[in-house]
């Protein structure tokens, strides 16, 4: 049996079942790839993925609804400090 490249639609068509997210990070991934001489925003946003993949590794990452909760604690917080 013969091995096959995928064709482009093939390839696009998967692309397009990953989450927002992962399309996010395969087309940040594809353009360091094609950018051999990256600026200085590619080379942070690289770095700035790097991070965040780090932070959810370790679990610092928080969703939207326990980020809404923590910001609505803190505004408690300093309405009853400035009271």
């Amino acid at each position: 049996m013969v091995a096959t490249q995928p064709t482009f639609n093939q390839v696009y068509d998967m692309a397009c079942m990953l989450s927002r997210t992962e399309q996010r990070r395969l087309v940040n991934r594809i353009v360091g790839v094609l950018l051999e001489d990256e600026d200085g925003f590619l080379r942070q946003r690289r770095e700035h993925i790097s991070e965040s993949e780090q932070q959810i590794v370790e679990g610092k990452v928080y969703s939207e609804e326990e980020s809404d909760k923590m910001i609505e604690d803190i505004f408690n917080e300093l309405s009853i400090i400035a009271a």
